[in-house]
């Protein structure tokens, strides 16, 4: 008698900014009989299987079945507890390595609210743009009046290029900024409030709104968040000098705050010694007995900011991301960023879409409680929270974010009853949770320790480094798997952050460019989540640390390979592995499995840019008609 198991799969559909996920169930191994016939369900990780690459395996006994999935289960245990460790080893060796700038003064509160009730606030808005949780936002309001201000510098984007001509800026951070300080002006006003904007160095533009507001002869606060950024910190020390030159300095006051922290800052370990791993942060915080801040800056819907001074500047409209700033690469008239219909998620900058993904991939979706076991795969809006956009610029707080963690914790866990899946929750709660406590070790080193330099700088890069480099940026190293995520990175400005350490890695060991500083800049042009800490550490450890295997990395993270079809078209039919080792193995079986694909390596897909010796590849060099045909 023939048992046959039901299997259940998910099929994704995707197109920019949706998502449409429904349970399909198939009948396989052959006709059900009556009583007799056992059938097994078996969820496999929702972002492993797609309509586009499905694989159905006839699954004919219910034991081996189960025995298959908790054999995989333990093995992606086993794997990233390795990764861990190794995490620790690697946090080591690279701290002894690295060289540091100075020191960076962690920001905090020294004004009463008395103080703050005779004077004048103007508002700074830096790298934090939204009304919930915001400090500034808090100490600003106990003034009598309140200037609310943000300034577009157009030497922050696009006008002014990095050393390898990369924007500043590019155009999916510049439009998310945009729209999220868009966003923030529609808050304010309905805090009966106002945001005004300028587009110019910060120093030429605050300085006359300072002035204007010392006829009162009463106090001036400037009030803002602390960018700890190196661009963030100059134009604070430029404000800082510019404020000190003025006849009527001594009536103004600078006050500071760090934003988007976990702990309060006044807790924090400052010893230079506690830093130099993860684990010794881990430690030191148990130690001092910190727990993450449950004070929140609160602002109720009913709740206003407070009046405006006068004289008011002039309101000033959002500036052209183009014509005002120099973004390229936007598409016209809209000047938003050209839209890829292979994009998973479609980015919106702003606090209320901030908070809206929040509450959708906390409680909507409910994918909190399997990240631990989802967020392996790429390519699915749900694999990720994607919450770091809004991080960066600060449209939401960390905060805000680790208490809807402990919400869902106190309310979802107790009604969980299988024991399977009771552990996956927990191990996805604790490892997202670790994820955040991560990012506040990487900005407490980035402070204490002093901003990082990047490792092994050169002068210039050679014609053959330039040449690999343009291939690697541009997806066209003919390596499918790193093409695929580069190609990702070029049109949505995101990628996961398993597949940056990749492609940095081959970056790095595979092709040779052996600059870590290339690699940061066009990360920091390109990213729409971009944050100096953590970007310039990832790419340091990823050329301090031993080559990534990549074909491992897709065999791991893309095991049906349906993330590098979807970018690399051309390759749709191509099974796997031989998707991610065709481009080495000339072997008559391979060829036989391309040629039934449709695929042609140097006519329809790019040859690749080296040799298996490293070397680079004369057939790229040469201009040859066939190699124009690409097709990702």
């Amino acid at each position: 008698m023939v048992r046959t198991a039901t299997l259940a799969f998910c099929i994704s559909v995707h197109a920019p900014g949706l998502s449409y996920r429904d349970d399909a169930r198939t009948r396989v191994g052959g006709a059900a009989s009556s009583a007799a016939t056992t059938a097994v369900t078996l969820r496999f990780p929702r972002a492993s299987l797609r309509l586009s690459r499905v694989c159905v395996r006839a699954v004919r006994d219910e034991d081996s079945a189960r025995e298959e999935v908790t054999e995989w289960k333990r093995l992606l245990r086993t794997t990233e507890e390795g990764r861990a460790n190794t995490l620790n080893d690697l946090s080591l060796s690279l701290h002894e390595q690295e060289r540091h700038a100075a020191p960076i003064e962690i920001a905090r509160r020294t004004l009463t609210d008395a103080e703050l009730s005779k004077g004048i606030a103007v508002l700074w808005f830096r790298r934090n743009l939204r009304v919930h949780d915001n400090e500034a936002l808090t100490i600003a309001r106990r003034c009598m009046a309140v200037l609310p201000v943000y300034i577009f510098d157009p030497a922050h984007y696009g006008t002014v290029l990095s050393e390898e001509g990369f924007q500043k800026t590019g155009p999916h951070k510049a439009h998310f900024i945009h729209s999220a300080v868009e966003a923030l002006r529609k808050a304010l006003r309905g805090k009966a409030s106002e945001l005004f904007t300028a587009i110019g160095p910060a120093e030429s533009k605050l300085i006359p709104m300072l002035q204007a507001l010392t006829q009162y002869e009463l106090p001036i606060y400037l009030i803002g968040c602390r960018d700890v950024s190196e661009q963030g910190m100059t134009e604070e020390r430029a404000v800082r000098a510019a404020i000190a030159a003025q006849p009527w300095a001594a009536q103004c006051t600078m006050e500071f705050v760090m934003d988007g922290t976990l702990f309060d800052p006044d807790q924090l370990p400052r010893d230079a010694a506690a830093l130099t791993t993860f684990q010794s942060f881990e430690q030191a915080t148990q130690a001092l007995g910190l727990r993450v801040s449950e004070h929140a800056f609160a602002f109720e819907e009913s709740d206003r900011l407070g009046p405006l001074p006068n004289p008011q500047p002039r309101l000033g409209t959002l500036p052209d991301l183009a014509s005002e700033l120099g973004v390229e690469g936007l598409c016209e008239p809209l000047n938003w960023p050209f839209p890829d219909s292979r994009a998973v998620y479609t980015f919106r900058g702003g606090e209320p879409s901030g908070l809206e993904r929040m509450e959708e991939y906390i409680f909507d979706w409910d994918e909190l409680s399997s990240y631990a076991e989802d967020n392996r795969f790429l390519g699915s809006t749900q694999t990720s929270s994607k919450l770091s956009a809004w991080f960066a610029c600060g449209a939401l707080s960390v905060r805000a974010y680790f208490r809807q963690i402990l919400d869902f914790e106190k309310r979802m866990i107790p009604k969980i009853t299988q024991p399977e899946e009771l552990q996956l929750a927990k191990e996805s709660l604790d490892q997202m949770k670790r994820n955040l406590v991560f990012r506040e070790y990487l900005m407490l080193r980035h402070c204490v320790c002093g901003p990082a330099l990047p490792l092994y700088v050169t002068e210039e890069l050679s014609e053959e480094e330039e040449i690999k480099l343009d291939a690697w940026i541009e997806g066209e190293t003919g390596f499918a798997y790193i093409d695929a995520m580069m190609s990702e990175l070029k049109a949505t400005g995101w990628i996961a952050h398993v597949s940056r350490m990749c492609v940095a890695s081959f970056l790095f060991h595979d092709l040779g460019v052996r600059n870590t500083r290339v690699g940061i800049e066009y990360f920091a042009s390109v990213l729409v989540d971009y944050e100096e800490a953590p970007t310039v550490f990832f790419w340091n450890r990823a050329a301090a640390s031993p080559r990534i295997d990549w074909l491992e990395h897709a065999l791991y993270h893309d095991p049906d390979g349906w993330y590098t079809a979807s970018w690399c078209r051309t390759l749709c039919e191509v099974p796997v592995p031989e998707i991610f080792t065709f481009h080495h193995d000339d072997s008559a079986e391979t060829r036989k499995v391309l040629g039934m694909s449709g695929v042609k390596v140097g006519y329809n897909f790019i040859r690749p840019i080296i040799l298996p010796d490293g070397s680079l590849n004369p057939a790229r060099t040469q201009s040859r008609s066939d190699d124009n045909a690409l097709v990702h």
